[in-house]
């Protein structure tokens, strides 16, 4: 966010129009989803794996009646595929990837995405 030199410029982040566009789209995001994401942690709920051992998944789950949303991270600067499975789940469903517009089919629980480095994806399972 702050530009040390050649001066120092504590906003220098929202003075680059590309990056400001990009924090203001994350913010609306965050706004959103805060009603969410204000929940308590659902534990247990959501188990995933790897394709990749050295890019480990970080997830966090909430729960919005039995709309199920789970908030993931692939952790290092590598790609991976992360193979989710969601306890609870109609043999059949489908998971939103918000803000991508796209969506994922959840068949017994079970569904696949791919994950750039560093890439998140936040999903929105209802669980009819």
């Amino acid at each position: 966010m702050h530009q040390f030199k050649p001066k120092f410029d504590e906003h220098k982040l929202l003075d680059d129009p590309v990056m400001l566009k990009a924090v203001i789209a994350i913010n609306h995001q965050v706004e959103s989803l805060a009603p969410i994401i204000n929940r308590p942690n659902i534990l247990h709920l959501v188990s995933v794996s790897s394709t990749s051992t050295d890019v480990p998944i970080d997830t966090m789950v909430k729960r919005d009646g039995r709309t199920v949303y789970l908030f993931t991270v692939g952790m290092r600067n590598n790609s991976t595929t992360g193979d989710f499975t969601v306890k609870g789940l109609p043999a059949h469903a489908t998971a939103e990837v918000i803000g991508e517009h796209r969506s994922i089919a959840v068949v017994n629980g079970r569904f696949e995405d791919h994950f750039s480095p560093y890439g998140v994806h936040i999903y929105r399972i209802a669980a009819q």
